[in-house]
């Protein structure tokens, strides 16, 4: 059953009981009608109770599925079937609901737990586990996984619920209050006694209260299976066992949540994330973007208690993203499950040794014509299909990807190459728009007879040029990873919520000719005092050869004239380049990795901080929204550079959709291979 009950509580500290809008589009021929959602699948004895169990499938780890508040085995019927295809799966009623045996205690994430558990274990379905949790399910997956932490090989919440839901949106409805004395309002009306209304064993279809205390059913699901659902969530064994699980939500459950390991290793942890809701009714969109920061704040902390947590940000969903994004949902278990199967990447940590050495990155590897004599510099290793092509964020080289080439080249052909101008690539003759880019670097390819399919992986502003290549180039494009990645409205949308005093120096940077005048005989000299500034200073991440190289050339004259034609193209000719880019790329794999919320900054408020946050997010999340396999994945504890910070972050992406082109490519085989219909 569908009822937005438990995303209320973020926005405004209390619980509700309204009726969620179906979001997606309405469904002309139901697509659910699986007889075993008519009555109980198999009733299974946790200790004289008995827990309705769907199990369905066979391989390992199973996948195990729990609903959000009021929802039952339904809530996986577009799921379900596509896991246990490989693995075995299982979703249950909690006691109470659905056609389970009445609850006996408290309505706690807790119990549920344990009631779940021994389901399990009576009905011999072994670890290991991928749980699957819903809305507040998120809390039950994480107690689980807490409680038998060598059962549990991986996690994805799916906008799960978070312990301090309750208390955080009472906290921020005050401050809002305080801010805007308007929004107080009269008192919103009770809850109905939905206990009250089923006292003769069940609320009878003709109730006022049998809409809003039972729900509605996703319209893709048979007559005969809305019907049975109804009347299971109808009666006084349900309607007790949702009343005592709202109670114990914010206190009891919360308190469990809050007891849980805030440490998980290397376990895949996948939350999933709505799409940002937009402001409504008058309400500041400012304060709109500060509960949408701090609903996926709450998702943000989870991912972070893994090394291998994430939070995806997903385009065009609502919270029952089980029902209007069930694709998204099915992917987010394949990886989990693909990243389970696999130790995760190994990366060094820097501990006052460099962690980069190869020697490619302290000279040229490649000089390819791209015509008229000029050469772009290309460094490739390993081999197999789809390429995997690294471009470079603004002023940096191939060395920016010192940290994931290798780890990619192992199973795939990669090259990373430097942009005319920068690094050991020849002067730039064009200026430096995201288009002649783009064009370079299919020239290079060409000429180095680096064959399609590709995956791109772009960082920063070379997220514009690459989009600008799957444009042009679109049939040999695959997958694409873009690591905070540059929007062409970026500018135009940050400066239009910027402080006055940075609104008035919003263009300083296209007008500064500060490194060009520097240049002194072809270069800038050491003794400059813009030499940090312009050139760089050595990374400790890098030898002391390859630092030696970066310097060296980026003291060049090429290479200050690139990067300020870059930077003066950037809000013009390169954002209009990729406005013109296709808006819909179909099913292309793509995945927008953006790090996480911007940190405090001198003289903003934080309010003002979290704008910048939302509104970045947002462009990201458009970008991800052009593909309908598409989503923004933000990625704790890293900054800017999340190719430096999170490189483990970035291989399990390009994995990822490396994984996703292969089906993809495997389905349009099979579909060429398929005989004609007679």
């Amino acid at each position: 059953m569908l009822k937005e009950v438990l995303t209320t509580l973020v926005a405004v500290g209390c619980l509700a009981s309204t009726p969620v809008a179906w979001g997606g589009e309405p469904a002309t021929q139901p697509v659910v009608t699986d007889p075993v959602y008519l009555g109980a699948a198999r009733l299974v004895d946790i200790g004289g109770r008995r827990l309705n169990l769907y199990c369905r499938g066979a391989g390992s780890p199973a996948v195990i599925f729990d609903s959000g508040a009021y929802d039952t085995t339904i809530a996986w019927a577009l799921i379900q079937p596509e896991i246990s295809n490989a693995h075995m799966t299982c979703s249950y009623d909690r006691a109470g609901l659905g056609f389970s045996d009445a609850a006996v205690r408290p309505g706690t994430a807790g119990n549920d737990v344990d009631d779940i558990h021994k389901a399990l274990q009576a009905a011999h379905i072994e670890p290991p586990y991928v749980l699957v949790g819903h809305s507040a399910g998120g809390l039950a997956v994480r107690i689980f996984a807490d409680r038998y932490r060598s059962e549990v090989v991986g996690m994805v919440i799916v906008d799960g619920s978070y312990e301090e839901q309750v208390s955080g949106g009472k906290a921020r409805m005050a401050l809002e209050v305080k801010e805007m004395p308007s929004l107080a309002g009269p008192s919103a009306a009770p809850a109905p006694n939905c206990v009250e209304a089923a006292k003769s064993g069940s609320i009878p279809k003709d109730s006022p209260l049998f809409e809003p205390c039972v729900g509605i059913m996703y319209p893709g699901v048979s007559q005969a299976i809305t019907d049975a659902t109804s009347a299971a969530m109808a009666s006084l064994k349900s309607q007790k066992a949702i009343t005592s699980e709202m109670e114990n939500f914010g206190t009891v459950s919360a308190d469990e949540a809050r007891a849980t390991r805030r440490d998980f290793g290397d376990m895949p942890i996948i939350m999933l994330t709505r799409s940002q809701s937009p402001a409504r009714n008058g309400f500041p969109q400012a304060m709109q973007d500060r509960r949408n920061m701090d609903w996926e704040q709450y998702h943000n902390e989870v991912a972070a208690m893994s090394t291998r947590g994430v939070n995806w940000i997903v385009p065009r969903s609502k919270h029952a993203m089980n029902y209007d994004r069930p694709d998204i949902v099915i992917e987010a278990i394949h990886q989990a499950i693909a990243m389970a199967a696999e130790p995760a990447p190994a990366v060094k940590a820097l501990q006052g040794h460099p962690i980069v050495t190869d020697a490619a990155y302290t000279r040229p590897a490649r000089l390819v014509d791209v015509g008229g004599g000029r050469r772009i510099n290309l460094y490739c290793r390993g081999a197999g299909a789809p390429t995997v092509v690294f471009a470079a964020g603004a002023a940096d080289s191939t060395v920016a990807w010192g940290l994931v080439q290798p780890a990619i080249s192992e199973t795939h052909a990669t090259c990373a190459f430097d942009r005319a101008g920068l690094g050991f690539s020849d002067a730039a003759v064009r200026p430096g728009t995201a288009a002649n880019e783009a064009d370079d670097l299919h020239m290079a390819l060409q000429a180095a007879h680096v064959a399609p399919p590709y995956v791109l992986v772009a960082h920063s502003d070379a997220a514009l040029s690459t989009r600008v290549f799957t444009g042009r180039f679109r049939d040999d494009v695959v997958g694409l990873v873009i690591v905070d990645g540059t929007h062409e409205d970026q500018s135009s949308r940050l400066k239009a919520i910027a402080l006055p005093e940075a609104k008035a120096h919003w263009d300083d940077d296209i007008h500064d000719t500060t490194c060009v005048d520097a240049l002194r005989d072809g270069e800038i000299p050491k003794t400059s005092p813009v030499y940090a500034r312009c050139v760089g200073e050595p990374d400790p991440r890098f030898s002391q050869a390859i630092n030696d190289a970066r310097l060296a050339y980026g003291a060049k004259a090429k290479y200050q004239l690139a990067v300020r034609s870059e930077t003066q193209a950037f809000r013009g000719e390169s954002a209009d380049e990729a406005r013109a880019t296709r808006s819909d790329v179909g099913d292309l794999p793509l995945i927008y990795l953006t790090h996480a919320p911007f940190k405090p900054a001198a003289g903003v408020t934080q309010l003002q901080q979290d704008q910048r946050t939302a509104t970045v997010e947002q462009l990201h999340n458009d970008v991800a929204a052009m593909s309908t396999r598409g989503f923004n994945e933000i990625v704790p504890r890293a900054g800017h550079l999340i190719n430096y910070d999170r490189p483990e972050i970035v291989i399990d992406a390009i994995d990822q959709v490396l994984r996703m082109a292969s089906e993809a490519g495997g389905e349009r085989d099979a579909g060429r291979r398929a005989p004609a219909s007679p």
